[in-house]
């Protein structure tokens, strides 16, 4: 199978412009600092929260695996999602990626077991391990000293409101020597909030 005839592929929700900007903005005000001299800055137009990847799908296998999704997270309902705090990722060993948290976890983990569910109903393989839902903002360049947890005390959060999450995106990674690039292949959507109770 050649390059052409596949694709690398992840599911993952987006962020709102402003929580996007926001995000953007606390990276700013890392950059020039010593501690996190070593990272590579992602663009801000690919923050994103990954909820499961794929690794290569075949391009003839991207509609039933959006149609089996689909299925699957139909009766998940949309939820909002608040930024939190600036963090090395992975929290428990050596970090190669400066992350921003986001919470709540509970609505992410329920979207990513509909997600992996649908998935498997396709026939394709993910990544099933259990999923750490954060924003990477920068990573650790090839050779250089990841930042000291310390460096991220104090940190403040950055400013912005809740989200609201409505869709999951199919995405495609391409990996290029400036940093991997993303393109929305498939949005599905989520059940709608009940946002009306009657008197």
């Amino acid at each position: 199978m050649t390059s052409t005839d596949s694709v690398r592929a992840f599911f993952a929700v987006d962020l709102a412009d402003d929580a996007r900007a926001a995000a953007a903005a606390a990276v700013s005000r890392l950059r020039g600092r010593e501690a996190f001299a070593g990272i590579r800055w992602t663009d801000p137009e690919a923050y994103h929260v990954t909820v499961r990847f794929l690794g290569d799908v075949e391009r003839g296998r991207l509609g039933p695996l959006r149609q089996a999704v689909s299925a699957h997270v139909k009766d998940v309902a949309a939820f909002e999602l608040e930024l939190g705090s600036l963090s090395p990722f992975p929290p428990n060993r050596r970090p190669h990626v400066v992350a921003l948290e986001v919470a709540p976890e509970a609505p992410l983990r329920e979207l990513a077991d509909a997600v992996q569910s649908g998935i498997e109903a396709a026939g394709q393989t993910c990544d099933a391990r259990p999923l750490r839902p954060h924003v990477t903002l920068g990573r650790v360049r090839r050779g250089a000293k990841a930042p000291r947890r310390r460096a991220f005390a104090g940190l403040p959060a950055p400013a912005a409101e809740p989200f609201a999450v409505e869709e999951v995106v199919l995405y495609q990674s391409r990996l290029d020597p400036r940093g991997a690039r993303y393109t929305p292949l498939e949005r599905v959507a989520l059940a709608r909030r009940d946002t009306h109770h009657p008197s």
